[in-house]
């Protein structure tokens, strides 16, 4: 494994993470394991309760995620993202999070020989959703004490593909600070060039 600059996380190899992406960042780390979904919801009971109505008995009931999955999956990104932060001030500025979540192939893309076919994807087009796979990863960079709120995630850009290992890879880029501009007030026009600006947006 090899060190960045001081100041900075540990730089960990990832054969599919893009390589013109891995100079930009300012941390980034690996998890391994299958990636788990955050977001689908379901109502448990919990007891019961006098009704302030009807003075009945009724049901009480917490919200908790299906996916029985995520909470391991959560703190094995909190624990790999502990060791790479080392104990540095949470990132509170405008940030970047690049994420690749990767899976195993199911069999059906491979050959009888272990090949993969011809049509075989790069990327995964199936579930789970890549916004709840998203969702679990920035609540647990916050949960860490990476992100001093996920909100502070101006950019995110997520893939879904495949692996020889599941793994998950993060890497975290924040802005640096830049002086106050002045709103021309001309409407329209502002919002066209930022639009325009976006894609070469130093990060």
């Amino acid at each position: 494994m090899e060190a960045e600059a001081p100041g900075q996380c540990e730089l960990v190899e990832g054969s599919e993470w893009p390589a013109d992406w891995s100079a930009s960042l300012d941390c980034r780390f690996l998890v391994h394991g299958e990636p788990q979904p955050q977001g689908s919801m379901r109502s448990v009971p919990t007891g019961w309760h006098a009704s302030s109505r009807t003075g009945r008995r009724e049901r009480t009931h917490r919200l908790t995620d299906v996916n029985v999955d995520l909470k391991p999956w959560r703190a094995n990104i909190v624990h790999e993202a502990v060791k790479v932060w080392g104990g540095k001030a949470p990132l509170n500025g405008e940030v970047l999070v690049a994420l690749w979540f990767g899976f195993l192939r199911p069999a059906n893309q491979r050959q009888r020989d272990g090949a993969l076919r011809g049509n075989a994807p790069d990327l995964k087009p199936t579930s789970p959703d890549v916004d709840k796979l998203g969702r679990a990863v920035l609540d647990a960079l916050e949960e860490a004490g990476v992100l001093q709120n996920d909100a502070r995630v101006v950019a995110l850009l997520a893939l879904k593909g495949y692996s020889t290992t599941p793994r998950l890879v993060v890497g975290i880029r924040q802005r640096a600070p830049r002086r106050p501009r002045v709103d021309s007030g001309t409407g329209s026009g502002t919002l066209g060039r930022s639009r325009a600006s976006l894609a070469s947006t130093s990060f």
